[in-house]
């Protein structure tokens, strides 16, 4: 009874995760109405050089893509309205409109610079499962201006280029060709034994040439596939297929993404991996776009774009001083909060007022310009003083009222102004927040929220999310901050321009020091940073505790304490600021923390360090899969570190940190393994699964990673990006790749998930294995009829402790291991030859290598493996991906050298003025006068198109 329920939750767990990611996911504006999206935001970094020809061109591309996107969709969608984000370092001007609800961080595509594990490739970051949007589509400068005028080379079309990736950031899918960096091959053995390239077409014509030499590739005795060094170079002449985007934009006859009818299953592409063999048109139809949307005949799909500047930032602070926010010293808390928001959070150039709330709202401060310290000093002057607790809970009078105060100007917009309301108690006092959310929602002002404690009010991410809001939770749980970190975090999202700017949090907790104790521990300033180093303690003030005592310690052991010019100590707010003068040294730096009095002392800590040269600091963001929860549904949460748009890759101890109502909290291990919960191997987002639920309510979780040493691994070329034919505008760029020696410390702000329908008597395991996707040949043995495969081993629940065992099984059919798992040849341990029992698996996120034998080889012998994971409970995991394995005899020829071309281009093409050489950017058509200048290609078919490998082309090139 166990396993068939938990077998029927296997399905029901990736259509549930999927649309929850799509509606609680990344926080895009774009909507689809009448079959036109609107409010798809374009957004350029605030480092990009000022540049009107990257408006005028991506206008030109745009317009493009929808007509492209048009023809994709079968007629159900185009873009209507797209809107351009300009950064306040570019000059403003009378045609620009005022930002609203636009942010850099809602962007769907970014223009920023090159990131060099990608380098001019437009890419898609992407962090969850099948049908789940990306963050944002990265395009750069270079690409967007073609300076050079030979992006078409390299990419084709830069509309359809927007649409490969549109596949990625909104739908969710992935790239349909091989990439072999993330071991999803080149090339594959399909169902009737024939080796072919990877590709959503099942059989596309071209050539298979190594890159080196273009010779015809050799099959490599190990793989028993063509070697490493063999590409794939379509004929355009001869493939008539319309699909599929994902696989070649660039195909002149491409203008589909693939249906059923069309899509190969049997590829072993990352899409098929990770989507379990649907077709792209499958997954896009599951999509909430399509919910009563149908092809419709539009006039028109040329966009309509407008430019939009940031000029009015506005704050009010709306807050809760009823009765309840005396108890647990709340209300000295959020006296500490507001302070360290003004004084060192909040950016200068931002308007900030504040309503407070308790029977009625009262207005405390209209809005007030923040531009320098004394603006600071002035308005907590007005604001401390009337943060004192009493009386009951009228949230919605506090938003009217916090409207009010934004509206004070009538020649200002209120669009995009921010209300950040904060709150411990349910409302009792009317109105309410059904009674306003119309209203607020009408004036386009966006309302974040902090819901305080376990007993807050259950309608505040109701409020936050209609009005494209962000909601925080503070549990009150000793160790936790986070309701210090909710207002950095409100800070830091009034910024429009980049990522860059943001400093990095290093480290943020909370403890209770017992009397008469010393806490030590330490930070790391690591290369990225360095500036503006603040380190603030606070304690739990009443009248008759003294102050605790703060020593920090720079790595060559200069000490900085209350002597100190740095050291500003606050008794009547109860807080401390250390503020590091210049630069602060690279290295281990130390601090103690002492509680003088015979009383133990509630404290909070939080270091923060800005970027060392302007050009970024390492930082860490965290977000979970989504932002609700339906028991026996689960939840993936994400970290991701980098420095600009450098990944920071392969480090162990990223952690997140779950608070759980009324029970003690949990750890999750974040991996970037590119199995289980993460997609992408090495691209700098950590992934985990959470299924520790105690019972409904709210959790919140932060993330935090310390390394000592270097933090880097080797970069590979990961994640979802635009296929191109020639590969040298897509180089990495090494000289830009970080590497730490000194170590790493940072932590996320917390965030914010509900819970609900958890049944805290019901003892059910629901959760089986998280599916293996990585499933790889690493070698196969025609002598020894062997074949060794490797994958990284699930956990028992999802990707959490260790599984059971594995059911692994082979065929010849991929029909039979897709459909009817069971019916195929089961592998079991007297198979196994080299490695673990399939019975003895390894603890999760480790990798498991076997070897074993087959029952025969020889021409056209060839298997295919598939397998899942099983617990203790008889809880099966979905069946794995699918991979080939080739027994034919292949000699020991090695494949062809890797040697460097030496003597000129594939192709020199002697052309007529009158004629066209170039077609669809990537190609040239091969005239009568074609002079191959090598003794290369076995392929000299008259009129055949060849993509061009090289754009050295000399000067007898029209």
């Amino acid at each position: 009874m166990i396993r068939r329920k938990a077998e029927f939750l296997i399905g029901c767990v990736f259509v549930v995760t999927m649309v929850g990611s799509v509606n609680g996911g990344w926080n895009s504006l774009a909507k689809l109405v009448d079959n036109g999206y609107d409010n798809v935001l374009v957004a350029i970094n605030g480092h990009v050089p000022e540049n009107l020809e990257i408006i005028d061109n991506l206008k030109e591309a745009f317009t493009e893509a929808s007509d492209y996107l048009y023809r994709a969709t079968r007629q159900r969608a185009f873009f209507r309205k797209v809107d351009f984000l300009i950064p306040t370092t570019w000059q403003d001007r009378p045609e620009y409109e005022a930002v609203t609800v636009e942010r850099f961080s809602r962007a769907d595509y970014r223009v920023e610079e090159a990131n060099p594990v990608w380098g001019d490739n437009p890419y898609t970051v992407q962090y969850g499962e099948c049908g789940t949007p990306g963050k944002y589509v990265h395009l750069t400068p270079w690409f967007v201006l073609d300076p050079d005028n030979i992006v078409e080379y390299y990419w084709g079309n830069k509309g359809r280029v927007l649409i490969h990736e549109w596949g990625h950031q909104r739908y969710g899918l992935f790239d349909e060709y091989g990439q072999p960096d993330e071991d999803y091959p080149d090339y594959y053995i399909d169902s009737s034994g024939t080796l072919l390239p990877t590709a959503c077409m099942k059989d596309p014509v071209g050539w298979n040439l190594n890159k080196n030499t273009y010779k015809p590739c050799r099959k490599n005795k190990k793989t028993g596939l063509y070697g490493k060094d063999c590409v794939f170079y379509p004929n355009l002449n001869k493939n008539t297929m319309p699909a599929s985007i994902m696989f070649m934009q660039f195909l002149e006859s491409v203008d589909k993404y693939c249906d059923d009818s069309t899509h190969n299953r049997e590829a072993p592409n990352k899409h098929n991996a990770i989507c379990q063999g649907q077709s792209t048109w499958s997954v896009i139809l599951q999509h909430p776009d399509w919910v009563d949307n149908e092809p419709a005949d539009v006039p028109s799909t040329i966009p309509s774009f407008r430019l939009l500047y940031p000029r009015y930032r506005k704050i009010v602070l709306v807050l809760d001083v009823s009765g309840s926010m005396s108890l647990k010293s709340r209300i000295t808390k959020l006296r500490q909060a507001v302070y360290t928001f003004i004084m060192d959070e909040i950016s200068l150039g931002i308007d900030v007022g504040c309503v407070t709330f308790s029977d009625t709202a009262t207005i405390i401060s209209w809005l007030t310009p923040i531009n320098s310290d004394e603006d600071r000093e002035e308005f907590l002057a007005l604001v401390m003083p009337t943060l004192n607790a009493d009386g009951n809970t009228a949230i919605g009078s506090g938003l009217l009222t916090g409207l009010q105060v934004l509206s004070q100007n009538q020649t200002e917009s209120v669009e995009g102004s921010i209300m950040f309301l904060v709150t411990d108690g349910q409302e009792n006092v009317p109105p309410y927040i059904d009674d306003v959310t119309d209203n607020i929602i009408e004036s386009g002002v966006v309302v974040d929220t902090l819901a305080w404690g376990v007993f807050a009010e259950e309608k505040l991410e109701t409020i936050a999310s209609g009005t494209k809001g962000s909601s925080y939770y503070y549990s009150e749980q000793t160790q936790s901050n986070a309701h210090v970190e909710a207002f950095m975090e409100v800070a830091s999202s009034s910024s429009s321009d980049s990522e860059n700017d943001v400093p990095a949090l290093l480290t943020s907790f909370g403890l209770e020091l017992a009397s008469e104790v010393t806490f030590t521990d330490s930070f790391y300033i690591d290369e990225s940073i360095g500036a503006n180093t603040r380190v603030t303690v606070t304690w739990a003030r009443d009248e008759n505790k003294t102050p605790v005592v703060v020593m920090v310690t720079s790595p060559d052991d200069v000490v900085i304490d209350e002597l100190s010019p740095e050291y500003v100590r606050d008794k009547a707010i109860g807080r401390i600021s250390i503020k590091l003068q210049g630069i602060a040294k690279i290295g281990l730096w130390k601090y103690t923390i002492f509680n003088p009095t015979s009383a133990p002392h509630e404290l909070t800590l939080s270091i923060s360090s800005g970027s060392r040269d302007g050009s970024g600091a390492i930082t860490l963001t965290s977000w979970s899969g989504s932002e609700k929860v339906d028991f026996p549904s689960f939840q993936y949460i994400y970290a991701e570190l980098k420095k600009g748009t450098v990944p920071v890759t392969g480090l162990t101890g990223v952690i997140a940190h779950v608070d759980r109502p009324r029970t003690e909290p949990l750890e999750v291990v974040l991996r970037d393994n590119g199995a289980g919960a993460d997609v992408n191997k090495f691209d700098g987002i950590y992934s985990g699964s959470f299924v520790g639920f105690s019972r409904d309510g709210r959790y919140s979780f932060h993330v935090s990673v310390k390394t000592v040493g270097n933090a880097n691994n080797d970069y590979t070329r990961t994640g979802s990006g635009a296929r191109t034919i020639n590969d040298t505008k897509a180089e990495r760029d090494f000289e830009q790749m970080l590497n730490l020696e000194s170590g790493l410390e940072r932590t996320s702000t917390s965030k914010v998930f509900k819970v609900s329908d958890y049944d805290i008597s019901d003892n059910t395991d629901y959760f089986p294995p998280i599916r293996i996707s990585d499933l790889r040949v690493i070698e196969v043995s025609y002598e020894n009829q062997t074949v060794t495969l490797t994958w990284t081993a699930p956990g028992g629940d999802l990707d959490h402790g260790t599984a059971e065992g594995y059911d692994l099984r082979y065929s010849h059919s991929y029909n039979e291991l897709f459909d009817t798992f069971e019916q195929a040849t089961p592998v079991d341990d007297s198979n196994v030859v080299e490695g673990r029992s399939l019975s003895d698996p390894q603890s999760s996120g480790e990798t498991e290598t076997i070897q074993i034998t087959v029952p025969s080889h020889g021409d056209k012998v060839f298997y295919l493996f598939a397998l899942r994971a099983y617990d203790d409970a008889g809880n099966y995991s979905s069946v794995s991906n699918i991979v080939s394995a080739n027994l034919e005899f292949i000699d020991d020829i090695d494949e062809e050298p890797n040697e460097s071309m030496n003597i000129g281009v594939l192709i020199v093409i002697v052309l007529l003025a009158s004629m066209i050489a170039v077609v669809a950017g990537v190609v040239v058509i091969i005239s009568k006068k074609n002079v191959l200048k090598k003794k290369k290609v076995g392929v000299e078919k008259e009129g055949d198109r060849l993509p061009i490998q090289d754009l050295k082309l000399q000067e007898n090139v029209v």
